[in-house]
């Protein structure tokens, strides 16, 4: 018999273990499922490396996170604890056992998101169930149209400083180049030095830069993966 794929053998956990896990445990196992398959379809047990799991949980879910519910999130430890538990018996595969640690840093970049939505008036307020607000939407057309802005950039940026007025200074990962970006204490509550943002800004008539979108939002232990 030829040895199962990776995706295969979390296939067969999450319909062996039937309401032995919750509706949050079932959704975020069925979700790294679905990102083995994906991504790594060719993988066996004798070729499983656990930085498959690191790009799910450092790369993957911070990429997707305002699709996920909180709560769903706060079932990752216990869900891939299990999982862990099922193929170190199985298959005497040990694990690191980072969820817990991990778990706090993407609650965090949840937060980090729903702050830097409010800030910059985006109209979707949530994809988990579809929230848009319409007043925002409003807003941002009416800013959008009512200045020209000097010029713009795009790519990935380091947070290296974070200083008590509220400014965060960045440096864009590719070129070097570094700008200081004011913000407000909601987001400066939740940030943190080495954290990387995937963000277009802006430069104001003022030669101010603004950010106008992040993109995505990536804590530091996820750098090796994403450049």
């Amino acid at each position: 018999m030829s040895e199962p794929y990776f995706y295969e053998i979390v296939n067969r956990f999450i319909a062996e273990q039937g309401e032995a896990l919750s509706e949050d445990e079932r959704y975020i196992l069925n979700v790294f499922q679905s990102f083995c398959h994906s991504k790594y379809r060719r993988m066996t047990m004798a070729l499983f490396s656990e930085e498959m799991m690191d790009k799910f949980l450092l790369v993957w879910l911070p990429s997707n996170i305002t699709k996920i519910q909180e709560g769903t999130l706060h079932c990752i430890p216990t869900s891939f604890h299990k999982l862990c538990d099922f193929i170190e018996t199985q298959y005497h595969v040990v694990f690191t056992r980072k969820y817990t640690e991990t778990t706090k840093e993407l609650l965090r970049i949840s937060d980090v998101n729903k702050a830097f939505s409010k800030f910059l008036n985006d109209p979707i307020i949530s994809y988990s169930p579809m929230v848009i607000d319409f007043e925002r939407y409003r807003r941002q057309k009416q800013k959008a149209e009512g200045i020209t802005y000097e010029s713009k950039e795009k790519g990935y940026f380091a947070v290296k400083d974070i200083f008590p007025n509220n400014a965060l200074v960045l440096r864009k990962l590719v070129s070097g180049r570094y700008v200081k970006i004011v913000l407000d204490k909601d987001i400066i509550n939740c940030v943190k030095v080495n954290d990387i943002l995937y963000m277009s800004i802006k430069q104001n008539p003022y030669l101010s830069w603004e950010i106008e979108e992040v993109k995505k939002y990536f804590p530091s232990d996820s750098l090796q993966y994403i450049m």
